[in-house]
């Protein structure tokens, strides 16, 4: 939203920059969200971190005419630079999630450490509901771990609505 306001504020010159900010965040949507209802990029776009480059070599090559547009130019410049380094940091930070070996091993040592209190405990049922909570409270907080490592799936998921209004509000002057 930043980008498109200062090219707003650049003037009509850079109209083509927007379209490629547009072109760009339904890319985006699409490729981070791909059940969500939105606008659907054309089969033969580019992939979002092409459309990304292109658009800071569009922003490049804009000429500011007055001091206020040059300081729209490099407010946009510096929020796509922040971007393509964000888009490249999520890239790498793709491929580095919880191992499953560390996740098994670590349900195995639970459920040893869980055995050996319930062998050693005296049997009668506040031992055994304390037990049971304290056995459910942490298979929830592995499960929650486990579901935090792919912010885009699972339970708990990262909303596409602030993309979607961004978008809105770029089809809007």
């Amino acid at each position: 939203m930043l980008v498109n306001r200062a090219l707003v504020n650049f003037g009509p010159e850079a109209n083509d920059a927007r379209a490629l900010l547009r072109r760009y965040t339904i890319a985006k949507i699409a490729a981070t969200w791909p059940g969500e209802a939105g606008p659907e990029p054309t089969p033969d776009e580019p992939p979002p971190w092409k459309l990304l480059e292109s658009l800071q070599q569009s922003l490049s090559g804009l000429t500011p005419k007055s001091e206020a547009q040059r300081s729209e130019a490099t407010t946009a410049s510096g929020a796509v630079a922040d971007l393509e380094k964000a888009t490249w940091l999520e890239a790498a930070q793709a491929s580095a999630h919880v191992q499953h070996p560390f996740v098994v091993i670590l349900i195995i040592w639970l459920f040893v450490l869980f055995v050996s209190f319930g062998l050693f405990a005296p049997r009668n049922g506040l031992v055994i509901a304390a037990l049971l909570v304290g056995a459910l409270a942490i298979a929830g907080a592995v499960l929650l771990i486990v579901d935090m490592d792919s912010p885009y799936e699972g339970i708990l998921v990262v909303s596409p609505q602030p993309m979607q209004q961004a978008l809105a509000q770029m089809s809007n002057p």
